[in-house]
């Protein structure tokens, strides 16, 4: 079956991926390896995802600067 990652990468809490968390459920249970991508790890127990995997998402926390003010667009931030 297909590898499927459910990423979440911007926000601290677990909003989105909750709400995502049934869908990701149901493709677990019809044989796809899913994993769970996330920016924050901690509290990950609360999740209840079933025992799919949770990896850390990239993140960059370094400031940028040069760039145009304001940003033209999201990833300019």
């Amino acid at each position: 079956m297909s590898r499927i990652e459910f990423v979440r990468e911007l926000g601290a809490a677990y909003g989105h991926i909750s709400r995502m968390l049934p869908f990701a459920k149901s493709l677990k249970q019809r044989g796809h390896n899913v994993v769970l991508v996330l920016r924050e790890l901690h509290n990950t127990d609360n999740l209840h995802s079933d025992g799919m995997p949770v990896l850390q998402a990239p993140i960059w926390l370094t400031q940028t600067k040069g760039l145009r003010n304001p940003p033209l667009s999201y990833p300019e931030f």
